[in-house]
This record gives structure tokens, C-alpha cells and sequence, in this order.
């Protein structure tokens, strides 16, 4: 399935919908539902924190096998 893309308000970026920080706004007496980019809704101060919490906990990348320590570096 192919994820929904919207456009940034602000500068017209197309980007996925889990990517956007949704904004709701009351335009002419109806609330409408309005979609930023994460660098505009950054530089507007808008929810981006919101929104990538969402994106983390919807994509968490699987972890790979654990590393061993390093063996501490000889002192000279």
C-alpha cells in the first residue's frame, strides 16, 4: 500500500502524511485541516515534536546484533 502524500502549506513540499505536522484552523466558521513540512512547521513553531514521536514510534528500525566492547586502547 502506498503511503498518502499531501503538500506543505507553506512551501508546497509534497511529503507522506506521517511525515506532515498537521495544523487545525477555523476558516470561515469550518475547521479545516491544514498540512507543514517538518522544516516549516519548525521555523513557524508548530508541533514538530509531535510529529516525529509519531514517525519514531511508527518506524522503529530493527536492531541489529549487539556489538562487543572495545578492548581499551594500550596507554604509550
Amino acid at each position: 500500500m502506498r503511503e498518502t502524500k499531501v503538500r506543505c502549506e507553506s512551501c508546497g513540499r509534497t511529503v507522506p502524511r506521517y511525515k506532515a505536522a498537521p495544523v487545525f484552523k477555523r476558516v470561515f466558521g469550518e475547521s479545516r485541516k491544514f498540512y507543514y513540512c517538518i522544516a516549516c512547521a519548525k521555523h513557524r513553531g508548530i508541533g514538530v515534536h509531535e510529529a516525529k514521536r509519531r514517525i519514531k514510534q511508527g518506524f522503529r528500525p530493527k536492531r541489529g546484533p549487539v556489538r562487543s566492547e572495545r578492548a581499551p586502547k594500550p596507554k604509550l
